[in-house]
């Protein structure tokens, strides 16, 4: 999904300083860099923003967020433990017909 591929090239460049904080995500400028459409440059800033990475207002640029790498850990740290829950949870209704599927039956 470009979404993905989107957020996870935002996410690495804002951990490595390739995008400092504070600059300003254009949608416009992201979407051409990937020949697509706002709708997944949209969602991957949505994403970004809800893991602390961004800060966005209606109608304006995202933010990058000054990041520090306490807050880094914590958010990482937190996102894990909601991630192993989300799984935990999701195991709970496989079905047999499921479980062969993961195995490759």
């Amino acid at each position: 999904m470009i979404s993905t591929k989107i957020h996870a090239y935002l996410k690495e460049a804002i951990i490595t300083g390739k995008i400092k904080p504070r600059e300003l995500l254009h949608e416009k400028e992201i979407a051409s860099m990937f020949d697509s459409s706002k709708t997944p440059v949209r969602e991957a800033i949505k994403k970004l923003s809800n893991e602390g990475f961004l800060q966005t207002t209606p109608y304006r640029p995202a933010v990058v967020a000054d990041v520090s790498l306490e807050k880094f850990l914590r958010i990482s740290e937190t996102l894990n433990v909601l991630d192993s829950h989300a799984s935990l949870e999701g195991l709970k209704v496989l079905t047999e017909e499921d479980i062969n599927t993961i195995k490759g039956q």
